[in-house]
């Protein structure tokens, strides 16, 4: 069988803050979920190499043949946390990064939501597909690169609960594009109405294409202990606002509307590329953090921003 096409690595674009560590983190996804599987020495057929080639110690192998592991990486923790990636009975895998998103951004760590979807072909061809958020962490070498330090594991979804009707609206609507693992955190109710409803409300004047809920977020607010709003599922981040990126400057228009939206449909808090209210003001926000998506949060006691100029 033929290796499936190997995706067009993700670049940055403009705007981007620190390029080259959301890069180090794409391509370290990229090369972690892409593989074909070859003949062994011995002279047996590519099959007998289904189960290694996608195993998670394979995918810690090809990160550090690609020089992107960090030295003293926990290998087998890092193993286990590739897991979204590890397809032991495929063939032959490509993953494509759909976007990396800072989750947190210090001189000495990174971390990087980065968004992917794996494609993958069995033994007898047959296809299958899976997307996954991966809150992959960096720190720089002394040579200046970023390489992985580590993938944070998610925690588990609930089973059984059935999705509220705010949900059933979101995981339908045509205006609001959800990735797989934030799709996952909405039908399971780990993000509750209150964040949904403003999530539909932004959506009710903007197309929006969502990032992350809460699967591939940190659990806490990075570089502290304080509980993140995404953990608590009152919160959401958006990276696209009507076909168009939120860290690009030339949409800067655009997101400055969406956020005004976003306050207008319910949410306390607001970060952006922007700061719509400046330093003195309690419901906007921005920093190098939050240059490159919206995010909608909803702090529990806080009034909301409602309709601004």
């Amino acid at each position: 069988m033929d290796p499936l096409p190997a995706p067009t690595p993700w670049r940055a674009g403009p705007g981007e803050v620190r390029p080259e560590v959301k890069e180090a983190a794409a391509r370290a996804v990229e090369v972690a979920g892409t593989w074909a599987a070859t003949a062994p020495q011995d002279g047996r057929g590519p099959e007998d190499r289904v189960g290694l080639e996608g195993a998670g110690e394979a995918l810690v192998e090809r990160l550090a043949a690609a020089d992107l592991l960090a030295p003293g990486a926990d290998r087998t923790a890092l193993a286990a946390a590739l897991g979204p990636l590890v397809a032991p009975e495929a063939l032959t895998a490509a993953t494509a990064v759909v976007y990396p998103q800072y989750g947190g951004l210090t001189a000495d760590a990174a971390s990087v939501m980065v968004v992917a979807r794996q494609e993958r072909r069995g033994r007898q061809g047959e296809a299958s597909r899976r997307g996954a958020t991966l809150d992959v962490r960096l720190s720089p070498s002394p040579d200046g690169a970023w390489r992985v330090t580590a993938v944070q594991p998610p925690a588990p979804r609930p089973a059984g609960a059935a999705p509220s009707p705010l949900a059933r609206e979101v995981l339908t609507s045509p205006r609001v594009e959800l990735p797989e693992d934030a799709a996952a955190d909405v039908r399971a109710g780990v993000v509750g109405d209150e964040a949904l409803a403003v999530l539909l409300g932004l959506a009710a004047a903007h197309e929006v294409a969502v990032s992350v809920a809460r699967t591939g977020h940190p659990a806490e607010v990075f570089g502290t202990d304080r509980l993140s709003n995404h953990t608590r599922g009152r919160a959401l981040d958006v990276w696209r606002v009507d076909g168009r990126l939120v860290v690009d400057p030339a949409s800067l228009d655009v997101v400055e509307a969406a956020m005004r939206a976003a306050g207008a449909a319910g949410a306390t808090e607001v970060g952006g590329p922007v700061d719509l209210d400046g330093p003195a003001g309690p419901a906007f926000f921005s920093d190098d953090l939050h240059a490159d998506h919206l995010h909608l949060g909803l702090t529990e006691g806080e009034e909301p921003i409602g309709p601004t100029r």
